[in-house]
């Protein structure tokens, strides 16, 4: 669920509000981000990104954007991430680590149904399966993508007791744009229709979650890291049909 949470400085006083969105891309891809934010910096008179309205980021984004956020400047990144020098004692944890005190209730709340679910499993079959086998289902796996569907095959074999493992989420084949990041284990699609359609070829595969690859990443050849593949349409052709789906 996204959260919005107030930066370390309050509202300005009139003119015009100025945001930062700073996409995904793996530690590489935080590097660029780092060196492109100190490049505009440079070039563009009275841009600080320290100090803009609005941060959003996604993945390694994500990093970028909350240190902005709390009060690093992006020459003090650069600092202490890129050339190694600085004070790495200004990376307070606390900065950027909130604990999910809810999710934790909710998960201790379903921990003894799952206690007993592996203690029945382990019971019927004391000789040839060990107890900590039995509660695998105290883990999850989630996964994010499978290579023909090798996923949704894996979390079969465990459900049905061919195999021992965790409780898995699996989400079939990503789906990417026409040559996008994760093209050769993925399906490719190029419009909310075509995204929908996508979408819906995983669910009937029996796919748990989707995953939507709406930019580029490192992992693929000839894929600026970071770039936007994925229209906003698309995205949301996606996502409406996984909310029309509940799990």
């Amino acid at each position: 669920m996204l959260q919005t949470q107030r930066t370390h400085k309050g509202e300005k006083a009139g003119g015009p509000k100025v945001g930062l969105a700073l996409a995904g891309g793996g530690p590489l891809g935080g590097i660029y981000e780092i060196g492109a934010l100190l490049a505009l910096n440079e070039a563009i008179d009275g841009l600080d990104f320290h100090d803009v309205d609005v941060y959003v980021g996604v993945s390694a984004g994500s990093l970028v954007a909350s240190t902005l956020a709390n009060g690093i400047s992006v020459e003090e990144m650069a600092v202490l991430l890129v050339s190694g020098r600085g004070r790495p004692q200004r990376f307070d944890p606390g900065l950027f680590l909130r604990p999910a005190f809810r999710e934790y209730l909710r998960r201790s709340a379903a921990l003894p149904r799952v206690v007993y679910d592996g203690v029945v499993e382990y019971l019927k079959d004391p000789l040839n399966r060990g107890l900590l086998e039995s509660l695998g289902g105290l883990a999850r796996l989630q996964g994010c993508c499978g290579i023909n569907g090798i996923d949704l095959e894996l979390r079969q074999a465990v459900n049905s007791g061919l195999t021992p493992g965790p409780r898995m989420l699996a989400s079939g084949r990503l789906i990417c744009m026409t040559g996008g990041h994760g093209w050769q284990f993925g399906r490719e699609a190029d419009g909310p229709d075509d995204v929908r359609r996508a979408a819906r070829e995983q669910i009937k595969a029996g796919a748990d979650i989707v995953k939507l690859m709406a930019t580029g990443g490192v992992m693929t050849p000839g894929v600026e890291p970071g770039s936007e593949q994925l229209t906003e349409a698309e995205m949301r052709a996606g996502v409406e049909t996984l909310v029309g789906h509940p799990a």
